[in-house]
């Protein structure tokens, strides 16, 4: 007596063992037509090769890609923290000249005379 579960699984196993003999009919196929014809089977070996050569080129071009992102990402990087470091020098030498000019005017008080304002 099947259930449905077990009938679904039955017609699964028998499917399965279906493409499996098909996949075995057709690579006898293959191996007999390549092994009666060695420039048949010479030239599938270089059609698959030409094929993996272009694979791999594209995955190298792919790479080299991202490489190019990934440095430009970086300079966008550095340049954008060295404006940040320049404006905050900047930042810097300003206040710096104004807590000299500060202090000048307290040491020389009504004799203070500023060439630059």
């Amino acid at each position: 007596m099947h259930t449905i579960g077990n009938h679904a699984l039955d017609i699964f196993i028998i499917d399965k063992e279906n493409r499996s003999l098909i996949d075995f009919k057709k690579s006898k196929r293959i191996d007999a037509n390549s092994c009666s014809n060695p420039k048949k089977q010479k030239m599938e070996r270089n059609t698959l090769v030409s094929e993996k050569e272009i694979e791999l080129a594209n995955i190298k071009i792919s790479h080299e890609i991202e490489m190019c992102k990934l440095k430009k990402q970086r300079e966008e990087f550095i340049n954008k923290i060295t404006m940040e470091k320049l404006l905050l020098e900047k930042k810097e030498l300003q206040e710096k000249f104004k807590l000299a000019k500060y202090r000048a005017q307290k040491e020389m008080g009504d004799d203070y005379v500023s060439d630059i304002d």
